[in-house]
């Protein structure tokens, strides 16, 4: 189980951060076009969950290395 544990880790960061990546442009998107605080500040706070996580991981996978 050792030897899957990085690509586990690794493959767990990239889609946080893919969903980070797409959570800004949807917070600007919201707030700018639509003019939406609300949904703006609901996905403010899964942005701020997503990248907690993400740096968990890296920190994991830092210690792991």
């Amino acid at each position: 189980m050792n030897c899957t544990w990085p690509l586990i880790t690794s493959s767990g960061t990239m889609g946080h951060e893919a969903v980070i990546r797409q959570l800004r442009a949807d917070v600007i998107e919201c707030g700018e076009k639509f003019g939406d605080a609300g949904t703006a500040d609901f996905l403010t706070g899964l942005l701020e969950q997503h990248e907690k996580m993400a740096w968990m991981l890296r920190a994991v996978l830092e210690e792991k290395n």
